[in-house]
């Protein structure tokens, strides 16, 4: 498989995903907004960690659409 054209660009640019073993909950307010077994972290050289959660187990009404223009890898 080719690599995409920012990591030939960038070859020792680092991108690992880890599905987590524990069930993560996330709150605001003291209000569950999202909780799952489900859950993959994201670790990328120079960003902090970012979780996903699967859309069923977020309470999506407790969201807003933002926009953010940074393109990842």
């Amino acid at each position: 498989m080719s690599k995409s054209p920012a990591h030939q660009k960038w070859p020792d640019h680092k991108v690992e995903e880890k599905r987590l073993a524990q069930r993560i909950r996330l709150e605001t307010d003291g209000e569950v907004i999202a909780e799952s077994s489900d859950v993959i972290r994201v670790d990328e050289d120079g960003y902090p960690a970012r979780y996903y959660f699967p859309r069923s187990d977020v309470r999506m009404d407790k969201l807003e659409l933002g926009h953010d223009d940074r393109v990842p890898l």
